[in-house]
């Protein structure tokens, strides 16, 4: 297997990406890896970057969602009804990059599809390959754990990923999914009708949409139940964050 050129592939994407989408990311994408020194069969839909395990074959690992990225990380988006090619982009190490240099990784702003990121890693001889499916995790020292309630918190900040990512991270520090899942219903207000609606704080749509775009407000119906928890027009903030995103 070839050794990844990550400055290469960089390169390539910063020097042929354009200031808005033009709907090719799994071509730009795969020319850059191309580009660092990858081969592999090119897939007609980004998703199957991921489904297909063309990036674990190339050597990439995949992790919870980086904070902060590492230039070459490299997440795929699934496809969803609404995007039936789903996404793929690179960190440059300033920013992602597609076929169009993005603000964030949330391109989509409604029916967004489960994210799956993945880093390049070499394998050394003596590592278990299959160990926990590819994926890296953090190591299980559990003696700090955090509160239940303060791992909520974090969730609702978007610091432990979406759906099957957020489920295995929990799970390998020790947490309880279903009990934090619980939490996070609570404190967001889900299932209770005795919502306070003191709304004379609240922040204007413009400020609301780029924290959507930093994923401080989750994914799919968990943001759309928090923002409308708080009082904020659901498809107003996503008719703003299409607007930042240049849609």
């Amino acid at each position: 297997m070839n050794n990844f050129n990550i400055d290469s592939a960089v390169n390539y994407l910063i020097s042929h990406s354009h200031e808005k989408t033009q709907h090719l990311c799994a071509k730009y994408v795969a020319e850059a890896l191309n580009a660092g020194n990858l081969t592999f069969n090119r897939q007609p839909s980004a998703y199957l970057y991921h489904t297909n395990k063309i990036l674990l074959n190339l050597g990439f690992k995949q992790i919870p969602r980086p904070n902060p990225p590492k230039k070459g990380d490299v997440y795929v988006q699934n496809k969803t009804k609404s995007h039936i090619h789903g996404h793929i982009a690179m960190f440059s190490g300033q920013q992602w990059i597609s076929d169009f240099r993005q603000n964030s990784d949330q391109v989509y702003s409604s029916d967004p599809g489960e994210i799956y990121y993945y880093r390049y890693e070499k394998k050394n001889n003596n590592e278990e390959d299959n160990k926990n499916n590819g994926v890296i995790y953090e190591n299980n020292n559990y003696s700090d754990k955090k509160s239940i309630n303060e791992i909520a918190n974090e969730v609702i900040n978007g610091l432990w990923g979406n759906g099957n990512e957020r489920k295995l991270k929990l799970e390998n520090q020790g947490y309880n999914y279903n009990e934090v899942q619980n939490e996070v219903n609570r404190i967001s207000g889900v299932g209770n009708n005795n919502i306070n609606n003191n709304y004379s704080d609240k922040k204007s749509i413009n400020e609301i949409a780029k924290e959507v775009m930093k994923g401080l407000w989750g994914n799919g119906n968990e943001r759309k139940l928090r923002l409308e928890n708080q009082g904020y027009n659901y498809k107003e903030v996503q008719n703003e964050v299409n607007k930042l995103c240049g849609y």
